[in-house]
């Protein structure tokens, strides 16, 4: 019965996330056309809106296939050369523009001795790192967010790193302290930010707590051991993408594949 059960769940995931994906994409593809186009300030701030929530919703459903996967399996994880300064900056240029939308403040401190350069899952250490700062954003009952990267310790090509992400809000009563990654089951957040950075977390073998410092403040605190290039390296910059402008009376054409 319980084989049967997460069958029909996994299948009913697919198919539902299948059927939604595809007029997302339509809807955030045509809005992005739009973006390109003569538009005024108001007309501009409401398709731009338009495709932040599909985008967002998008993103939900692949955050829903992603806690999915990692509760079925243990994915495989990539092991290559990045530039963990590029990531932090791109993080922090993303945030930065996210939050002050929620008249939020945005605050990134990167401690001197941590890594420019990683060797590990670029995409997994950034997914941990956005979920945990999205999730800062959910409850966060102040007006900033501020994240830290720091080094616990480093040694032979191996470095072990801290991510704190600081918010207002108050932590429930139950959770005050530090607790294990298995006692953060007690945790009923809203979305799946959380969820997905305890499992990625795992996988990764870290650890997380949460720590309320004050009557006002809590921390989201994250370890994990990562591993450097022990000789200095240089990774080929990403070029960047040219916007063009285009005019309504051109023709456009959008391309849309099944995944399947």
């Amino acid at each position: 019965m319980l084989e049967e059960k997460e069958a029909f769940k996994n299948k009913f995931i697919t198919n539902f996330s299948h059927e939604v994906r595809n007029p997302l994409t339509l809807i955030s593809a045509f809005s992005s056309l739009l973006l390109k186009g003569e538009l005024d300030l108001e007309q501009t701030k409401l398709i731009e809106a338009v495709k932040d929530q599909s985008d967002t919703l998008k993103k939900l459903m692949d955050d829903i296939i992603e806690l999915s996967q990692l509760k079925k399996e243990s994915p495989k994880l990539s092991n290559t050369l990045f530039s963990f300064k590029d990531l932090l900056a791109n993080i922090h240029i993303n945030f930065s523009s996210k939050i002050s939308l929620s008249n939020n403040f945005f605050e990134m401190n990167v401690s001197k001795g941590v890594p420019e350069f990683l060797i590990g899952d670029e995409r997994r250490i950034e997914q941990i790192i956005s979920n945990l700062i999205d999730n800062a954003l959910i409850y966060n009952s102040g007006n900033y967010i501020k994240f830290e990267i720091s080094e616990n310790h480093k040694r032979a090509g191996k470095s072990s790193l801290r991510f704190v992400v600081h918010h207002e809000g108050k932590v429930p009563d139950y959770l005050e302290g530090k607790y294990l990654l298995q006692d953060l089951d007690k945790i009923e957040p809203e979305g799946l930010c959380f969820s997905i950075v305890r499992e990625l977390v795992d996988l990764l073998e870290g650890n997380i707590t949460i720590k309320k410092v004050d009557t006002n403040t809590t921390q989201q605190i994250i370890n994990l051991k990562v591993s450097f290039p022990l000789h200095h390296v240089q990774v080929p910059t990403k070029t960047s993408e040219i916007v063009e402008k285009y005019k309504f009376t051109d023709k456009v054409k959008v391309l849309v594949a099944d995944e399947k």
